[in-house]
């Protein structure tokens, strides 16, 4: 923080680069010999004291806001990672159970022992998964369609002004 040599103004600067300066309204003034000697060293002094930063240069150095997407998209990775994990977890625990009750099964009296079909899935809850399937793959079908047929309309686009450029610069010749 600092005066003009004058005292009109108030200079302030933070660390993160921003720059105010305040308009003053002093009731008392100073004498002139004092703005006169005042005036040159606060000019020192302020350069002295404001650190000269270099601009990065190096094209493989994160910007501000690359550098905050950046940590966004590895938090994320970070937390579907993490689910994936559990949901192995859990997956590796129902089948270790299911293994367990086969097995539990297997120890029983044969008239008590339950049937390999009774293990099986109910029917109707196998067709209805096959379906979400077929849903979803149509589904993304669809959108790989359409985003096929986007990005040949825009070829065709570019090849044809492409074509007319070269048309005109040819006649030009």
């Amino acid at each position: 923080m600092s005066l003009t040599y004058d005292d009109q103004y108030l200079l302030t600067g933070g660390g993160d680069g921003n720059v105010f300066v305040y308009k003053t309204n002093f009731s008392t003034s100073r004498p002139a010999s004092h703005v006169a000697k005042v005036a040159g060293s606060d000019a020192q002094t302020i350069k002295r004291r404001i650190a000269i930063t270099d601009d990065i240069e190096d094209s493989s150095h994160y910007s501000i806001e690359d550098a905050k997407q950046k940590a966004e998209q590895d938090r994320k990775l970070k937390a579907a990672e993490a689910k994936k994990q559990k949901v192995r977890r859990d997956i590796m625990l129902l089948r270790r159970t299911f293994t367990e009750l086969q097995q539990r099964s297997q120890h029983l009296p044969k008239h008590l022992r339950l049937k390999q079909e009774e293990f099986m899935m109910d029917p109707s809850i196998s067709e209805q998964l096959q379906k979400q399937l077929a849903d979803k793959l149509d589904l993304v079908r669809r959108e790989m369609a359409w985003e096929s047929e986007k990005h040949s309309v825009a070829l065709k686009k570019l090849q044809k002004k492409l074509v007319h450029t070269h048309v005109h610069v040819l006649a030009c010749i």
